[in-house]
């Protein structure tokens, strides 16, 4: 048999950074920075190291790392709380993965509670493996209501969302998520906006945008009825699609 060669590239690493947003909670903090590994291929296995530096001093410290779609965790889910945290004080967590899919994600969570028990929540995503430029479009969760949808992260390509319960996800534009099939619009460091086309209790067709905040679930929706008589001019209202089946 002949020797098999192969070269292996560094990882290419995304980590999608936290800004604070006006009027939002700023986030945990802590600094979250994983260790190069080596690229892995479909159906490999590796060890990602992700460290969490204390940027303050905290009550208690709690890290975890989730895999998402085309990535497994090869043991139980790696978790740690540490308590009376220092400033600089750093933990990790070694996580064995293994790639299902040309590329995937890992996401690290670090909830952090500073004096006076102020709880605050950072996540940083990190691909593993090589993501092609031309995609499918996918559909994720059919079963779902948007209302159960959170945004948890993006880098303006990318956007990494979870169902209440479910596990996390990756999209991009053009994808759809949950029962009425809401297409992905567009993917902002701070915004997610979606499509969704559904009939009301009226039995007429309604088209509704949907606008996320990162770290929101929800959102807020805007009704965009595409009648014929309507006028030129509207503002949007946010409305719940009550008992809303797809539109076919």
């Amino acid at each position: 048999m002949s020797k098999f060669r192969r070269i292996i590239p560094t990882l290419c690493c995304l980590l999608l950074a936290e800004p604070i947003l006006a009027g939002q909670k700023p986030t945990a903090p802590v600094d979250i920075t994983p260790k190069t590994i080596s690229t892995i291929r479909q159906g490999e296995e590796a060890t990602a190291t992700i460290t969490f530096r204390a940027e303050a001093n905290l009550e208690r410290l709690e890290i975890s790392v989730e895999a998402s779609d085309g990535v497994t965790l090869v043991a139980d889910k790696p978790e740690a709380t540490f308590d009376g945290v220092k400033r600089g004080d750093a933990h990790s967590l070694e996580v064995k993965i293994r790639l299902n899919a040309p590329w995937g994600f890992i996401s690290a969570f670090a909830t952090a509670t500073t004096h006076g028990d102020q709880e605050r929540t950072k996540v940083a995503s990190l691909l593993v493996g090589t993501r092609e430029k031309a995609s499918v479009t996918n559909s994720f969760d059919p079963e779902e209501d948007l209302s159960r949808l959170t945004f948890m992260n993006s880098n303006g390509l990318k956007a990494v969302v979870r169902f209440a319960g479910k596990p996390l996800r990756v999209v991009s534009v053009g994808d759809h998520l949950g029962k009425n099939k809401a297409e992905v619009k567009a993917i902002e460091a701070d915004r997610l906006v979606l499509e969704e086309t559904y009939i009301g209790p009226d039995g007429r067709p309604n088209k509704a945008q949907i606008i996320l905040k990162k770290g929101e679930t929800g959102g807020t929706r805007y009704l965009q009825r595409p009648d014929n008589d309507a006028p030129p001019a509207r503002r949007p209202v946010p409305v719940a699609p009550t008992g809303s089946t797809l539109r076919k």
